[in-house]
């Protein structure tokens, strides 16, 4: 009825607790850097199959926290908003990714994350604000009567 928990705790350095909803507990070996040489250590089966597959949830953190970051960049109290720039973050580092696998599969070279970034800001400031508000209608503006609506602020200035 319920999912299988798996709780294990491995003395590492320090200690180093997990909970799974799948594997064991049972001890393999892994290999540790201990003193600059790489030794094998007991641990449970759990923390083998972290390290297999977190490398590229890793490298996705690394790119993500880079200087390039706009959660980074901007502080703010809204936690929506802070949410929002944390995926804005997240798709630009997905864009990212997929654009560097597309160069590779062309056999072409891929561009560092600062040339990628930059080719994308000139892009987005390229885009002509014309053509994105030309499909916004003037007069469904002027039909509507709000206080601070630019067109009736305008009209009680001139009264």
């Amino acid at each position: 009825m319920f999912p299988q928990v798996t709780a294990a705790m491995w003395m590492d350095r320090n200690p180093v607790h997990m909970l799974s909803s799948g594997g064991s507990r049972q001890a393999v070996a892994v290999l540790r850097r201990i003193h600059g040489q790489m030794q094998s250590v007991l641990a449970p089966e759990l923390v083998r199959d972290y390290h297999r597959s977190m490398g590229g949830v890793d490298v996705h953190d690394q790119l993500r926290m880079q200087r390039y970051s706009v959660q980074l960049c901007y502080k703010t109290r809204k936690y929506y908003k802070t949410l929002f720039l944390g995926l804005l973050d997240m798709a630009l580092v997905n864009a990212f990714i997929v654009y560097r696998y597309n160069k590779k599969v062309n056999n072409k070279r891929p561009p560092k994350h600062s040339v990628f970034m930059e080719e994308l800001m000139v892009q987005l400031l390229a885009v002509d604000s014309d053509k994105v508000f030309t499909e916004i209608e003037v007069s469904m503006l002027l039909g509507q009567h709000k206080r601070f609506a630019v067109v009736c602020t305008f009209n009680i200035m001139r009264s």
